[in-house]
């Protein structure tokens, strides 16, 4: 059963700012001190709420929750957190759903996953080679993204060490971003930089260098040769 969900996980090739996966997450900074409530929704409905607290006698700056865990309410009751670099990251360790995050501080509402602003940020994995479109209804533009298949060329090695930056002016100035599978994307929401929707659109097959093709074929041929060579000098070395 967990062989069927973890290739489920991998070929998940749609995705949007409000599903939240084992590949996915969004981080939010909070306000200053105080105490917040947040709220976990999934599919509209209310599975979750917890409390966290804000203050400068804290040293924790981040604390990770999982949504896979909501339902069974095992989420701590409060979180607690330096007032000055507090942050949340949301993410589902177990599989890809659309959920809705809110925070709030008193009455009014400090977060909403469905609506992000400058403080929140998203990171995504692309696993699947191939084409994606990414398009978003708040900057009402498109953007390609091109997943290639990963080469043992050292440039692709050392570009793939850091994510690629995706904020509105990359979005908006551009038509395509190449990436590969093993680095990430990092939404920055700010500038009306609200929402994005990724679909897979078509699959990239790998290329293969022909000058590695030459030298397999060429070990292959001397491998064969030497062979030979060895049951030739092993049959007349019998001969008495």
């Amino acid at each position: 059963m967990s062989t069927i969900l973890n290739r489920n996980i991998i070929e998940t090739s749609n995705f949007s700012n409000q599903l939240l996966g084992p590949f996915s997450f969004i981080v939010h900074k909070l306000s200053g001190e105080g105490d917040f409530i947040a709220e976990i929704y999934e599919q509209g409905r209310l599975i979750s709420r917890f409390s966290i607290i804000c203050s400068k006698d804290f040293r924790e700056t981040q604390e990770h929750v999982d949504l896979s865990l909501a339902n069974n309410q095992l989420i701590k009751n409060t979180l607690r957190l330096n007032n000055e670099n507090g942050y949340v990251l949301f993410y589902n360790s177990k599989e890809y759903k659309d959920h809705q995050i809110v925070i709030k501080k008193g009455n009014t509402i400090e977060f909403d996953s469905t609506n992000p602003n400058s403080k929140d940020l998203f990171g995504l994995n692309l696993l699947k080679p191939g084409q994606y479109k990414l398009s978003s209804a708040s900057l009402k533009t498109d953007l390609i993204l091109d997943v290639k298949y990963p080469t043992l060329d050292e440039a692709q090695i050392g570009r793939a060490s850091g994510s690629i930056q995706l904020d509105a002016t990359k979005v908006l100035a551009n038509k395509s971003q190449t990436i590969l599978p093993n680095q990430g994307l990092v939404f920055n929401f700010a500038d009306n930089f609200k929402d994005f929707k990724i679909e897979f659109v078509k699959e990239n097959q790998p290329k293969v260098n022909k000058t590695i093709i030459d030298e397999l074929k060429a070990k292959a041929n001397l491998t064969s040769k030497k062979n030979k060579k060895d049951r030739v000098i092993k049959k007349y070395s019998l001969k008495k």
